[in-house]
């Protein structure tokens, strides 16, 4: 979205700080996820259900990369006998693009905080009552 709104000379600079800042918060999540991933693992079985984790994980992105880069090209597609200048079709189908991320990343969310109330509720109900 910064490439849709920022003016012209300032996107490469804008795009810089958006990616180290993605780049920063990727590594964040990584190891409290591979910590999630493998806290009911036996050690014995570690290595592979490691390697399951990082299975789901590139599926899951290549799945998203495929969708959001088959939204953009039907999009350029689609407005490819429009009046509308070259750099308008790239910018309809940057952003229909990344709505498709934004709706991943929402049910990433969704999914996460489900996850996170199913195991507090599972902690209150194996709590010894005093």
């Amino acid at each position: 979205m910064t490439a849709y709104f920022a003016p012209t000379p300032a996107q490469p600079y804008i795009m810089a700080v958006v990616l180290f800042l993605s780049g920063f918060a990727g590594g964040l999540v990584v190891s409290p996820n591979q910590t999630l991933t493998l806290a009911d693992v036996p050690v014995r079985r570690g290595g592979v259900a490691g390697s399951v984790g990082q299975l789901g994980q590139r599926i899951g992105s290549s799945v998203g990369t495929a969708v959001a880069l088959s939204l953009f090209y039907a999009t350029i597609y689609n407005e490819r006998g429009s009046d509308a200048p070259r750099m308008t079709v790239f910018h309809d189908a940057y952003v229909i693009g990344l709505i498709a991320v934004g709706i991943f990343l929402g049910l990433a969310l969704v999914a996460g905080v489900a996850d996170m109330t199913a195991r507090r509720r599972d902690e209150r109900s194996t709590d010894p009552v005093i």
